[in-house]
């Protein structure tokens, strides 16, 4: 008998999206042309899937490389425990209310706290899709929070926005921003200045870790980033940001302010997940030149607001929405050890146990 837990993701049919029933699913794709389609057991594998990309398999090794004088060299990751107390800790979330679908809102969230001043319930600027305000949330963060030499923890219950910086990225630079499929990949010029974000933080100075923890499993701060993001769906539409713009600007102030160019150097953004599925990541070597990966610390849960950054340096500003001529941008700095999971999705037989269940 097929598993009837699973997640029907239409990629080209007479309503794309990710259905949970089968019967959803085919009302979508019977007498379509050419339509495309395929189930999964985890919703994160039909996101990654709709997104062009593999999703990590649960089941993969967990091991790292070393630097480039031990290719080929692998060791398990031990994730060390440290107390959250010396963390800015923030969370990040992203809704879309019909998904996918014709009059979809999507709205973007940022929790910090009850009652924190810092919090955002924002509406999502541009398409309105859940992978979109799931990123944008991130990038919230960093353009709105001070710069400091405390270290910056950013949760979010997005895999998508996780494998993005930890399995993809560097294979989408060596590609020139192409897919694995040949094709664009979605939402680039929004992913590039999440990374210029995470450049311009690792030059001054500061640690960045992003890390995964599961959604509505009651955690306080997922909780309330989640209530932040459903707020934000009916928060006035905003136009699309020109991202290309935004990026080529900030690195043009870094070069100004580091009085030379914006030369890619991995940034120390560490990806981090406190669920099996995700927990570790498999390293192949990088388009840069690899180094040894610190080992990834695993930060005790608390449920006390963290304290507000209290560095004087100069923030990024809030919203860089002026937009200036300027050169072109630097091709983005990766996280130079990320490489991609093996494809972990269903096989043809899987579908057609489904198909004839």
């Amino acid at each position: 008998m097929a598993n009837k837990n699973k997640f029907y993701a239409v990629k080209v049919g007479n309503q794309p999206g990710i259905y949970q029933t089968w019967a959803e699913c085919q009302g979508h794709v019977n007498h379509f042309a050419g339509a495309i389609y395929k189930a999964f057991h985890l919703r994160a594998e039909a996101e990654a899937w709709m997104a062009g990309e593999t999703a990590p398999s649960p089941a993969k090794a967990a091991t790292t490389s070393g630097n480039s004088g031990d290719k080929g060299k692998k060791r398990m990751m031990s994730p060390d425990v440290e107390d959250e107390s010396s963390w800015d800790v923030v969370y990040s979330d992203g809704a879309s209310k019909r998904n996918g679908q014709p009059g979809a809102v999507a709205g973007v969230g940022v929790w910090w706290g009850e009652n924190d001043s810092r919090n955002l319930a924002e509406r999502c600027p541009g398409d309105q899709t859940n992978n979109r305000a799931e990123l944008i949330a991130i990038l919230r963060i960093l353009e709105t929070t001070p710069h400091s030499k405390r270290p910056l923890l950013i949760k979010s219950d997005s895999i998508y926005s996780i494998n993005c910086f930890k399995s993809w990225i560097a294979g989408w630079i060596k590609r020139n921003w192409f897919n694995t499929a040949g094709e664009p990949v979605k939402n680039a010029p929004l992913i590039r200045y999440i990374s210029a974000q995470l450049d311009a933080r690792a030059r001054r100075g500061q640690k960045v870790r992003l890390q995964h923890v599961k959604g509505h499993s009651g955690q306080v701060g997922n909780e309330g980033a989640d209530q932040m993001a459903n707020k934000g769906c009916f928060e006035p539409s905003t136009p699309e940001r020109d991202w290309a713009q935004l990026e080529a600007e900030l690195r043009a102030r870094l070069e100004v302010e580091f009085q030379g160019p914006d030369v890619p150097t991995p940034a120390p953004l560490e990806v981090q997940a406190d669920v099996d599925d995700i927990a570790v990541v498999d390293i192949a070597e990088s388009p840069t030149k690899m180094r040894k990966t610190s080992v990834v610390e695993k930060p005790k849960s608390k449920t006390s607001a963290p304290a507000k950054p209290t560095s004087s340096l100069n923030p990024v500003p809030r919203a860089e929405t002026q937009a200036s001529p300027s050169k072109a941008a630097t091709p983005p700095i990766s996280a130079d050890d990320w490489a991609q999971y093996a494809d972990g999705l269903l096989d043809d037989d899987d579908l057609l146990a489904e198909l004839n269940d």
